[in-house]
């Protein structure tokens, strides 16, 4: 009996014993788990999603669990992290519109084995489509019964709202995906106030941009729209205050030393070779019209051209686009402008995409009394590295794309044979023989991405 007592209390302590070292042993594995990692938080594009939190303790690495929103979605493993003080995971090429949900696990490597953290907290996120940026530029003009509405750009727009505000209320006018609109039938006399608004839309979900609000008071305007943009509109200050003759014989107007003009310009001589004449209304650089000077003869040495000053983007783009369309055999297009002496360059994506303001340079074109540079619509047929102008004891310009005609091209500054610049930063107003000259980096930019065939519009 004594002996069947004392292997019962054995076998009880052994039962103890082996509990005991079991429960030790499951609390000093459970003590090495690393700490869930805390904070998660998840940012997102329109098809990517970026992953951030803090660092976890005894920690290896990070197991990424991801689930997508849709019935039946569970959490796979995506990815292992595989440094413990990296804390960011990125995934790209996810699709715009979907849900996803997400996890983390700490993960620590013992013995052969992978020990788990607890779960972190779930965070969930849907990607929407990337915001425009906000809508600038935009600008209201009049026609009888029309207002024409003009913006720049907005970066990541795939198309814009155009909305009337009617009865305390803005009203959807349409949407287009061009940077103007044309709102016709409208009342002369009355004003109308117009907002447009930027949204960028992919799988059926946009996002909206800051926009604008224009108003415009429609009167029958004696320069239309069309015939602003279609003459040649430039910016030039007074030298001196002078008093000049009305052609029409009506009387005299005085325009003051400095003065700011911007006005159409007829390139030809009236009885006097010394002037030239400003017809009807001055106008801004935007196009839009300012009452001014009517038919007045001006001296072109009181005209200073180092202060003409480059067309805006919307008056450009309107100009090869609306009223002097331009085709060219390339998506390139420059237009090289006589009066405000500076070249624009366009680019489109295709042969029926409308032309889209791409930069602006100055120029020097043909002096006046010399070989003028052609006016039309010529193209680059040709291109050298050096372009040795004739009788010039071996002088030349860089990166030279010839134009349709006879010793004409665009290319960069005089230099001497030796190389040396002949007049460094001498461009601007008209000097040349009837080249084009640009500096030498925008020069090389025609010579490298405008391709044989491009249209160049001199006027």
């Amino acid at each position: 009996m004594i002996r069947s007592r004392r292997s019962v209390r054995l076998a009880v302590c052994s039962f103890f014993t082996v509990l005991m070292c079991t429960l030790f042993a499951f609390g000093a594995q459970a003590a090495k788990a690393p700490s869930k990692p805390k904070k998660l938080k998840v940012t997102g594009t329109e098809s990517s999603i970026t992953l951030t939190w803090k660092v976890s303790d005894k920690a290896n690495g990070y197991m990424i669990y991801m689930k997508k929103g849709v019935p039946g979605g569970e959490f796979k493993k995506i990815a292992r992290v595989k440094n413990v003080n990296i804390t960011t995971f990125e995934k790209r090429k996810m699709k715009t519109g979907r849900t996803y949900y997400f996890y983390v696990q700490a993960y620590r490597r013992k013995n052969g084995q992978i020990i788990l953290s607890q779960k972190s907290r779930t965070v969930k996120i849907t990607l929407l489509p990337n915001k425009p940026d906000n809508l600038s530029g935009l600008l209201g003009m009049s026609k009888s019964k029309t207002a024409v509405l003009m913006w720049n750009k907005a970066e990541k727009a795939t198309e814009y709202l155009v909305q009337q505000k009617i009865g305390g209320k803005w009203k959807k006018v349409m949407t287009t995906d061009k940077t103007m609109a044309v709102i016709e039938d409208l009342e002369t006399g009355s004003t109308y106030k117009f907002r447009v608004r930027p949204y960028r839309v992919k799988n059926d979900l946009s996002t909206r941009g800051q926009g604008m609000i224009v108003t415009v008071k429609i009167e029958p305007l004696k320069v239309q729209v069309e015939r602003v943009v279609s003459r040649d509109v430039y910016e030039v200050q007074m030298t001196r205050t002078v008093t000049v003759r009305k052609l029409d014989g009506s009387g005299t107007v005085t325009l003051t030393a400095g003065s700011t003009l911007g006005a159409v310009w007829k390139n030809y001589t009236l009885g006097d070779s010394t002037n030239d004449h400003i017809v009807e209304y001055f106008v801004t650089r935007d196009g839009v019209k300012v009452e001014g000077v009517q038919d007045a003869c001006v001296p072109l040495s009181d005209l200073n051209w180092n202060h003409s000053k480059p067309y805006s983007a919307l008056v450009a783009e309107y100009y090869v686009n609306k009223t002097n369309p331009q085709t060219s055999k390339t998506n390139w297009c420059l237009w090289i402008n006589y009066y405000t002496q500076y070249i624009y360059a366009f680019k489109r994506k295709n042969a029926n995409s409308e032309w889209q303001w791409y930069a602006t340079w100055e120029t020097s074109t043909g002096r006046y009394g010399m070989t003028q540079t052609p006016r039309g619509k010529l193209e680059i047929v040709k291109k050298s590295m050096r372009y040795y102008f004739p009788d010039a004891g071996g002088a030349y310009g860089m990166w030279a794309s010839h134009l349709t005609g006879e010793g004409n091209a665009i290319h960069g500054p005089r230099r001497h044979s030796s190389g040396v610049y002949m007049d460094p930063g001498e461009i601007g107003y008209p000097l040349s023989s009837g080249c084009c000259r640009l500096f030498d980096v925008y020069a090389k930019f025609v010579y490298d991405n405008m391709d044989i065939g491009t249209r160049v519009l001199v006027a």
